[in-house]
């Protein structure tokens, strides 16, 4: 339900909270789960903007417009669609998603694997990854965790990644991104994968392909090795907390399979700043 409401807020102000707790409560009670909870969200705030926009009523009752009658119809109108339109298809779309996930092999857990790291790293926190994170939320909440565990490999990898070849390839980078390198062992850690993006601004051709590569590794190694995370953050420092991983350690281990893939595949594309210095002056 907070899902909901706060989807809603983002998109009509306090209006649309209400509404948005309804379609979230409906979405729990039908069992559409986290994902019929971010549609609700997006039902709920649109239907109260919509209302807001059209309906026109004497400046005597304008008060109780926005405090009661576009509450109350945003309510019904949101509700029944939640309910009656859109709730069933997105249960069955769950279903078959969880069916999915609990039957996948070798082969299907690497191609998962590739899409999922490949998802986290391009954007470094934007959109792509924001809807892979999406995904795995939506087996977190039906009891599936390995694919967050893969989500999260993918993520924490592309800081370490850069920060690994700022050490190893010490030339390659300018003095500020090895003072960046330092931070970005924490931000990766903490799986903030934001750590990557000065990085990336100043080199993205050669940057984000590499950390690409390097979380997709990560990501796909999680999955083979079946681990499973019960908890939705907390990066690396998660695995200190007792009987929160299945198979933590080969967890890390994946984590730093994929961030020496990226680190070396950075060495190895990465025009040297010293000899760039040289030319340029």
């Amino acid at each position: 339900p907070v899902i909901g409401a706060g989807i809603a807020f983002s998109i009509a102000d306090r209006a649309g909270i209400t509404a948005g707790l309804m379609c979230g409560w409906i979405a729990k009670d039908i069992g559409a789960g986290f994902l019929g909870g971010m549609i609700g969200g997006f039902l709920a705030g649109y239907v109260t903007v919509l209302l807001v926009r059209y309906i026109k009523v004497p400046k005597s009752i304008e008060s109780i417009k926005a405090v009661l009658l576009v509450p109350v119809l945003s309510v019904g109108i949101s509700g029944l669609i939640m309910w009656f339109v859109i709730g069933t298809p997105i249960t069955m779309l769950l279903s078959a998603l969880e069916g999915w996930l609990s039957g996948l092999n070798t082969e299907n857990k690497i191609l998962l694997g590739v899409i999922t790291g490949c998802m986290m790293a391009f954007d470094m926190g934007g959109p792509l990854n924001k809807s892979i994170f999406a995904f795995s939320m939506i087996a977190f909440e039906a009891g599936n965790y390995v694919p967050f565990a893969a989500v999260m490999a993918g993520g924490v990898t592309p800081p370490l990644a850069l920060a690994l070849s700022t050490i190893i390839f010490r030339n390659k980078y300018t003095e500020e991104e090895r003072e960046a390198g330092k931070a970005a062992w924490i931000l990766g850690a903490s799986n903030i994968t934001e750590g990557a993006i000065p990085f990336a601004v100043g080199d993205p051709l050669r940057v984000i392909p590499c950390i690409m590569a390097g979380s997709a590794v990560s990501s796909t190694l999680s999955l083979v090795f079946d681990c499973a995370c019960r908890v939705p953050h907390g990066g690396l420092w998660a695995t200190l907390i007792p009987n929160v991983f299945d198979n933590p350690i080969q967890w890390v281990l994946a984590i730093a399979c994929g961030t020496v893939a990226g680190a070396i595949l950075l060495g190895v594309v990465k025009k040297s700043k010293v000899q760039t210095e040289v030319a340029g002056a």
